[in-house]
C-alpha cells in the first residue's frame, strides 16, 4: 500500500497544479508560468489558423499572380499599370503598332517580329529582331498625294497552315474625295508571298487590274474578294485560294446594289475560321469558308460586324448587329454566327475590347438602356437594369462596360452592380493588368491626354495624370502607346 501510495503522490504531482509541496509562495509563482491544458490548446487552435491563413492567402497570391500573367499578350493588356506612364526620351527601339503600323506576328520561334509598315514615302513588310529591322520588303511606294487621292494600303496576314510566310496584297489604287467620292482604278495588282526569316519572295501571283479587291484567311484558306466590273454596283466575286499552291477551291459570285452617291465603292469583308461576311452595298452576305455557299444572303439592312472570341480558345463567332437602311439608330437585332448556325439576340452586340474567358462564351447586348448577357445558345444568363455602353472588357469574372461619361462594373455571374467611376468628360476603356484598368478622358484632344487608372476591385482611383503632346493612347505589343496627330507613335513608359 505504501508504494501505491507514493505512486499516486508523483502521478499527482505530473499531472496536477505545478508547485505542490512547495512553499506557499513559490508554490504561486510556479502556477503563474505554467499554461493550463486549455490555454496550451486555445493557442494551438489560434496557431493552426494563423497558418491556414497565411497558407490560404499565399495560394490566393499565386492564383492571382498565374491569372495576371495568363493575360500577358492579350490586346489591351500591359504588364504593370501601377504608376502613371510617362514619355519616354528619344525615338522608338522597334517598331508599335499605330496608324502606320499592322503587326502581323510577334518575334517568337525563332523568326523575327513581322511589321507592315507605312514610312514617308514607302509601304514596307519588315522583319524586326531585338529592335532592328533585319530585312525590309518594298510593297509599294508611295507617290505624294494629288488633288486629295489616298492609295489603299496593302493588306497582309500570316499565311495559314504556314506560320514561316506572310501573304499580301499589293495594288496601285485609292480613292479621293472632292464633292463626291471618287475610285482611282488599280493599274497592277499581285500577291506575294514572303519568307518571314530573311524577307525572301517565294511566290508572287500577279492578277487582274480591278477596282476594289479585299484580301482575308478563312481557316486554311487565303480569300479575295473583288468586284467583278468597274461600276459601283457590280457583283462582287469571292474566291478561296488553297495558299500553297494557289489553286481555286471555289469561287462565289455575290449580287450587290449600288451605294449612295459619294459612298466608296470599296468591298468590306471580315472573315473568321468557318465564315466570311461581305459588305458591298446590299448588306452583309454570309458565306461558309469551306465551300463558299450562301448562309445569308444581303437583305438590303446596312450590317456591322465584330469578330467576337476568347482569349486561349480558337472558337470564335460573327456577330451581326443591324442597323435599318434608312441610317435611322433604333434597337434592332443581333444575329450570331458559328460554324453550327445562327442565334438571334435582342438589342446591339457590344463590342469586346478584352476577354480573358473567365465568363465562358458569354454574348453581351444593349438595348440602349440596360446590358444582357447570353449563352451562345440563346439562354438569358443576367439583365443590369440601367446599365449600357459602347465597349467592353471581361476581367477576372467582371464585365467593364463604358458610356460617354460613366465606366460600369459589374459581376459577370450575376449581372449586380459592383462600383462605377465617373469621368469628368467623355471617356475611352485603354489597358488593363488585372489590378485596375486605365481610361482616357477627353477625347478628341488635340496635344494632351488625361488618363485615370481605377482599381478592378473596388473602382477607387489609383492614379491620374496628363501625357501632353499626343491625342490618343493605345497598347502594342505589351505597352501603351502615344499617338500624335499625325500618327507619329510616341512611347510611354
Amino acid at each position: 500500500m505504501g508504494a501505491k501510495q507514493r505512486l499516486e503522490v508523483e502521478l499527482e504531482d505530473v499531472d496536477g497544479p505545478e508547485g505542490v509541496g512547495l512553499p506557499p509562495a513559490d508554490a504561486a509563482v510556479a502556477r503563474s508560468r505554467r499554461l493550463t491544458r486549455v490555454q496550451v490548446r486555445v493557442l494551438a487552435a489560434a496557431g493552426a489558423v494563423v497558418l491556414a491563413l497565411v497558407g490560404a492567402q499565399l495560394v490566393l497570391d499565386a492564383r492571382g499572380r498565374a491569372r495576371i500573367a495568363d493575360l500577358a499578350g492579350l490586346p489591351a493588356v500591359v504588364t504593370d499599370l501601377s504608376s502613371p506612364p510617362r514619355v519616354v526620351a528619344g525615338e522608338l527601339d522597334e517598331p508599335l503598332p499605330g496608324w502606320e503600323y499592322q503587326v502581323l506576328r510577334p518575334e517568337q520561334d525563332g523568326l523575327p517580329s513581322v511589321v507592315r509598315r507605312t514610312g514617308d514615302d514607302a509601304i514596307t513588310l519588315d522583319g524586326v529582331r531585338d529592335g532592328d529591322v533585319v530585312w525590309s520588303v518594298p510593297l509599294r511606294t508611295v507617290d505624294p498625294p494629288a488633288d486629295g487621292w489616298n492609295p489603299y494600303p496593302p493588306q497582309c496576314t500570316v499565311t495559314p497552315g504556314d506560320e514561316t510566310t506572310a501573304t499580301c496584297l499589293v495594288g496601285d489604287g485609292g480613292e479621293r474625295w472632292a464633292d463626291q467620292h471618287e475610285d482611282v482604278p488599280q493599274t497592277s495588282a499581285v500577291v506575294l508571298v514572303v519568307a518571314l526569316a530573311d524577307g525572301r519572295v517565294v511566290h508572287e501571283h500577279v492578277l487582274e487590274p480591278n477596282l476594289s479587291r479585299t484580301l482575308g484567311e478563312a481557316g486554311d484558306r487565303i480569300v479575295l474578294a473583288e468586284r467583278e466590273g468597274g461600276g459601283d454596283a457590280s457583283p462582287v466575286v469571292v474566291t478561296a485560294h488553297d495558299p500553297a499552291t494557289w489553286d481555286v477551291l471555289w469561287r462565289t459570285r455575290v449580287p450587290t446594289g449600288a451605294r449612295p452617291a459619294g459612298y466608296s465603292t470599296q468591298v468590306f469583308t471580315e472573315t473568321v475560321p468557318d465564315l466570311v461576311a461581305v459588305d458591298a452595298g446590299q448588306g452583309a452576305t454570309l458565306l461558309a469558308a469551306v465551300d463558299g455557299s450562301v448562309l445569308r444572303a444581303a437583305d438590303g439592312v446596312a450590317v456591322s460586324g465584330w469578330v467576337m472570341d476568347r482569349a486561349q480558345e480558337d472558337v470564335v463567332a460573327l456577330a451581326l448587329s443591324a442597323q435599318p437602311a434608312d441610317g435611322q439608330r433604333r434597337v434592332q437585332e443581333t444575329e450570331l454566327w458559328t460554324a453550327d448556325g445562327m442565334t438571334v439576340f435582342p438589342g446591339d452586340v457590344l463590342g469586346v475590347h478584352l476577354d480573358d474567358g473567365s465568363l465562358g462564351d458569354v454574348v453581351l447586348t444593349t438595348d440602349g438602356t440596360d446590358l444582357r448577357a447570353w449563352d451562345r445558345d440563346g439562354t438569358a444568363r443576367w439583365t443590369a437594369e440601367g446599365v449600357t455602353g459602347w465597349s467592353v472588357m471581361v476581367v477576372d469574372g467582371r464585365v467593364l462596360v463604358d458610356d460617354d461619361t460613366t465606366l460600369h462594373a459589374v459581376d459577370g455571374r450575376t449581372g449586380r452592380a459592383l462600383w462605377e467611376h465617373t469621368a469628368r468628360t467623355d471617356m475611352s476603356i485603354v489597358a488593363t493588368d488585372g489590378r485596375v484598368v486605365v481610361v482616357q478622358e477627353g477625347l478628341g484632344a488635340q496635344d494632351e491626354v488625361p488618363l485615370t487608372a481605377v482599381g478592378l476591385t473596388d473602382g477607387h482611383e489609383v492614379w491620374r495624370t496628363t501625357v501632353d503632346d499626343v491625342s490618343w493612347v493605345s497598347v502594342a505589343d505589351g505597352r501603351l502607346v502615344g499617338q500624335r496627330d499625325d500618327g507619329t507613335p510616341v512611347p510611354l513608359g
